[in-house]
């Protein structure tokens, strides 16, 4: 974790109530939290895409931050998400010790897989523990971009025909 990331947690911790869970970070909105707090605090300075970013209503933000290939704050935004996103699935990975690997499901993955993928950033994250069990842990567990939106749904369909 670097100085962006403790920096970001007061800047999550001064705007909500209680104190900022992984939510605030790895989620749709988070994306747009991590966008703001780059900009807002200078981090990264606001270009016109940032601006016409910063214009739309909030629950736009997180499409057109992703979707955005060129904007600094844009990019900055996204790698941070992707470096935070990895290191809530290493904690719960070493929670739950999962056999058959982790699997990254949801919109935000499947539609960036591009994102986790670059740089190897998602899994330099993801295998960078504090303890060595936890690295061994994380080292051993394949890691899997599911790109169906809707394996949810056969889930629940599975589950919906069990007896």
């Amino acid at each position: 974790m670097g100085e962006d990331t403790w920096q970001l947690w007061r800047h999550l911790r001064e705007r909500f109530p209680g104190p900022p869970g992984a939510e605030a970070a790895v989620s749709g909105p988070g994306i747009g939290n991590i966008f703001r707090f780059l900009v807002e605090t200078g981090r990264v300075p606001a270009g016109p895409a940032s601006r016409s970013i910063l214009a739309l209503p909030e629950a736009a933000r997180p499409a057109a931050i992703a979707q955005e290939r060129t904007d600094p704050a844009c990019l900055r935004a996204m790698e941070l998400f992707v470096e935070l996103y990895a290191r809530v699935c290493a904690d719960l990975c070493a929670v739950f010790l999962p056999r058959g690997g982790v699997y990254l499901a949801g919109g935000i993955a499947g539609k960036n897989a591009d994102r986790f993928l670059d740089e190897g950033r998602f899994m330099a994250a993801f295998e960078r523990n504090y303890r060595a069990h936890i690295d061994a842990i994380t080292r051993s567990s394949p890691v899997f971009i599911v790109k169906d939106y809707a394996i949810s749904l056969y889930g629940a369909a599975d589950a919906a025909l069990r007896p």
